[in-house]
């Protein structure tokens, strides 16, 4: 995924990450949290960063593969259960 500032970002992709509201909206919540205020390519260029990031971290998960998870969490919750299930292979 490429990195834009927000001077080089085409028009086009600087709309489509975050729009004039939602920057405002980001500066608001950054001024509140770390109690000093940022520009609006400042803000923008962390909103978009921050966007990024998500999309790199953030996979949604199949139907099978949550249902590997709450097993590996019952496993976990009730190790009796596994050690019971692996000695009968």
């Amino acid at each position: 995924m490429t990195s834009y500032s927000p001077k080089e970002a085409p028009k086009s992709l600087t709309s489509a990450i975050l729009s004039e509201e939602q920057i405002k909206e980001f500066q608001t919540i950054y001024k509140n949290y770390y109690g000093k205020e940022i520009n609006r390519d400042e803000a923008y260029e962390q909103g978009a960063k921050l966007i990024q990031l998500i999309e790199i971290i953030y996979k949604p998960m199949t139907k099978e593969q949550f249902q590997r998870v709450e097993k590996h969490i019952e496993e976990i919750k009730n190790p009796s259960t596994t050690v019971k299930l692996s000695q009968k292979h």
